[in-house]
């Protein structure tokens, strides 16, 4: 397996990590949020005081705040790393096409004949060489342009 295939199957393993931290931390989030908006009751039927009470809702809070910044780093990690694969599964896509292109010059060389097929395809794959190598320069660009600190959770700059 080549470097690149390794690096592409772990970022993979680590965004169905990220996935499931993330679906986790949210259920948690839930779970806080019932808890949270049950405990005015308890203080009007339960045997509990108010002080009680407010220092239960006051740790519920805080710990929802811990969960909201969780998110919100888990957010930008799936980010970085969705960014990241998808410029290298363009990179790998380049490599194939190139392997490709490579091994049609060599057949046509070999054999010193050029279909009307092999031409078309040569061309196509050009075409697609191009494309993708400008689709891999403006990922590159962007990620250099714009820190994923800076963006919200939509990928735009922050004012």
């Amino acid at each position: 397996m080549r470097e690149l295939d390794r690096t592409i199957a772990r970022i993979k393993l680590i965004l169905a990590d990220l996935a499931a931290r993330e679906a986790r931390t949210e259920s948690l989030r839930v779970q806080l949020q019932t808890q949270l908006a049950r405990l005015p009751r308890f203080i009007l039927y339960g045997n509990a005081e108010a002080e009680s009470v407010l220092s239960m809702m006051a740790d519920i809070e805080d710990r929802l705040a811990e969960i909201d910044g969780d998110l919100r780093r888990i957010d930008l990690l799936k980010r970085t790393a969705e960014e990241e694969l998808e410029t290298l599964e363009i990179t790998r896509r380049i490599d194939q096409q190139r392997e490709r292109l490579a091994s049609l010059h060599a057949q046509a060389e070999r054999t010193g004949d050029l279909s009307e097929e092999t031409r078309a395809e040569i061309r196509q794959l050009e075409q697609s060489i191009s494309a993708d190598s400008e689709r891999a320069a403006k990922h590159i660009l962007v990620r250099r342009t714009s820190s994923p600190r800076t963006r919200d959770t939509h990928g735009t700059s922050e004012s």
